[in-house]
């Protein structure tokens, strides 16, 4: 093969799509970028699926309290640096933290959200494509039982666990109120509705009921 083929087929997608831009090439810019959301999603599925199936795994093994608890250590470890930025709620203006979360979805994510504002509170409704995915698929990791991991519900989305302990449990331990408050899609299709309270404070306490505190 030519040096030059071996050279091109090293270079990365995004190098090939920031010279095309640079070039000034709309076509080839827009063929990359589309090309690139397509591998991605598909690399991103694929991770899904690995996630899902470790957690039905760990579940039959070692009883469903495992999930709550691998999920808990990994936020605790892993995502330190994005729940420092975004769990500065309690002090933080409620634009400001908006602002980041909507970060967090269209641009981490890659999705469209739709944000809607009352009095109290923003509410941003969107198509999951993590844990939403998951439950279009039909066979999914859920819990057998009820518990305040899973917002007191049974058949809850174990992936979708990581959502409650992340933005709710460990806020509230860490800062006595929940980042926002989550209503995970049920049923094929649902989108997942956030509810991010102005006033930290204001959130109500049937919230707090839901993950097995106490509003303080």
């Amino acid at each position: 093969m030519r040096k030059e083929e071996l050279e091109e087929l090293g270079t990365s997608g995004w190098t090939k799509l920031n010279a095309a831009i640079q070039k000034g090439d709309k076509s080839e810019a827009l063929r990359l970028a589309n090309e690139l959301k397509h591998k991605s999603k598909q690399l991103f599925d694929s991770d899904l699926d690995w996630m899902d199936l470790l957690l039905q795994v760990l579940a039959k093994e070692l009883g469903e309290e495992s999930v709550y608890q691998v999920t808990k250590t990994f936020h605790e470890r892993s995502l330190k640096h994005l729940r420092r930025g975004l769990l500065e709620g309690p002090r933080a203006g409620a634009e400001e933290r908006l602002r980041a979360l909507a970060d967090v979805l269209t641009l981490s994510h890659g999705i469209d959200i739709g944000i809607e504002e009352d009095q109290e509170k923003f509410i941003i409704k969107m198509p999951c494509d993590t844990g939403g995915k998951i439950i279009t698929r039909g066979q999914h990791g859920k819990t057998m039982k009820a518990y305040p991991w899973s917002n007191m519900q049974k058949d809850f989305c174990y992936y979708c666990v990581h959502c409650v302990v992340s933005w709710e449990i460990m806020p509230i331990e860490e800062h006595g109120c929940p980042a926002w408050v989550i209503s995970a899609p049920k049923e094929p299709g649902e989108p997942c509705t956030l509810f991010l309270y102005k006033d930290p404070r204001a959130v109500p306490e049937q919230y707090y009921t839901l993950v097995g505190m106490e509003k303080k």
